[in-house]
Formats: structure tokens, C-alpha cells, sequence
């Protein structure tokens, strides 16, 4: 499944922030409260990047509604979303798990 993109800027942006195109992503515009319903198909280990947490006249809904999905990979913040897209693009990785990329990124806790 591909990552889920919180977007709150121009598609445009994407690429230029991701080295990307938009199709590489599902992008969720939290701007417009009609795209919330991309959300219903979410499961908890769905990869769910949020390069800029709060933005969006929508933000709230789409947050809340990942903490109620129970959404075990949320990375939030610009550098660490880019951070995980270009390791998602290392060959040598491609056999990792989210679960496995994100720790060793240092951006999952590991469950005790």
C-alpha cells in the first residue's frame, strides 16, 4: 500500500519536498473535509507521514480520526517524513518492514 501524505499545500509541492511525484503517495488535502472519507479504507499499519502537524483548516478531524483508527505509523514533522520516503527508496531496505524502517530511523518506540 502506498504512504498516506497529509497535505496541506499545493500538489506542486509534493515533488519539490519529496522528490516524489503526488502519485507516489495517497494524498489527503486537510484542507477539504470531504477527503476524511479517503481515510476509511486505513488500517493501524498503514505508513501515515504528516510533514507539517496542525496545518489545515481540517487538520483536527483527519488527526483524530488516525488516533481512533489506531494508527501504529505516524511520522510527523517535515525532515523526518523525508527522512523516511528516501529510505523507502534505498534498494538495500526493500526488504524492510515499516516496523523496521521506522525503528531504525529512531522514529518507532520498540514495545517492551
Amino acid at each position: 500500500m502506498k504512504p498516506v501524505l497529509l497535505w496541506p499545500l499545493a500538489r506542486s509541492a509534493i515533488a519539490v519536498n519529496f522528490e516524489q511525484p503526488p502519485e507516489y503517495f495517497i494524498v489527503i488535502d486537510t484542507h477539504d473535509a470531504g477527503a476524511l472519507a479517503q481515510l476509511g479504507a486505513l488500517r493501524a499499519d498503514t505508513l501515515v507521514l504528516d510533514p507539517f502537524p496542525s496545518y489545515g483548516e481540517h487538520y483536527r478531524a483527519f488527526f483524530d480520526h488516525l488516533q481512533a483508527a489506531g494508527s501504529r505509523y505516524h511520522v510527523a514533522g517535515l525532515a523526518p517524513c523525508q527522512d523516511v520516503v528516501r529510505a523507502l527508496q534505498d534498494s538495500s531496505l526493500a526488504r524492510a518492514s515499516t516496523e523496521e524502517l521506522l525503528l531504525a530511523l529512531g522514529y518507532l518506540q520498540k514495545k517492551s
